[in-house]
């Protein structure tokens, strides 16, 4: 069993890859401020940005994880309109609760990624505190 960060590094790596050949996300506007779970322990736990080149953001239950590379494109907007408010940019969105195994068998035959995939995906929702919420209200 791989560990959860060095799958997380291996799964982010084949969505940005994915994004290159179109096979995950779509485009939409992403605002250009940090959504308000940036600061939360679950942000912590799945890092403040994706190590890739591309710019993309992941949609993991509503706390936007973005690439270096859309930090980048950020910067270089943000100079192209010197002046005016930016609040938003056009950039491909993959939402994580939208993947599914056979999307993963698609883009990658790595073993590692197919068999944790579910574990991982566990372990996202009990962290995002998803996996429990009739629990609480009880």
């Amino acid at each position: 069993m791989i560990e959860f960060h060095d799958y997380l590094r291996k799964f982010e790596r084949i969505v940005g890859g994915a994004v290159v050949t179109d096979d995950f996300g779509r485009t939409m506007q992403v605002s250009v401020r940090e959504g308000k779970l940036y600061h939360s322990q679950f942000a912590k736990f799945l890092g403040r940005k994706v190590l890739n080149a591309v710019p993309f953001v992941i949609d993991y239950y509503g706390y936007f994880k973005r690439s270096d590379g859309f930090k980048h494109r950020l910067k270089q907007t943000q100079q192209e309109i010197v002046g005016k408010q930016l609040k938003t940019i056009p950039t491909t969105v993959v939402i994580f609760n939208s993947i599914r195994i056979e999307d993963l068998q698609a883009v990658t035959d790595d073993p590692d990624i197919l068999s944790g995939f579910a574990d991982f995906k566990s372990t996202i929702l009990q962290k995002r505190n998803l996996g429990n919420r009739r629990r609480n209200r009880e």
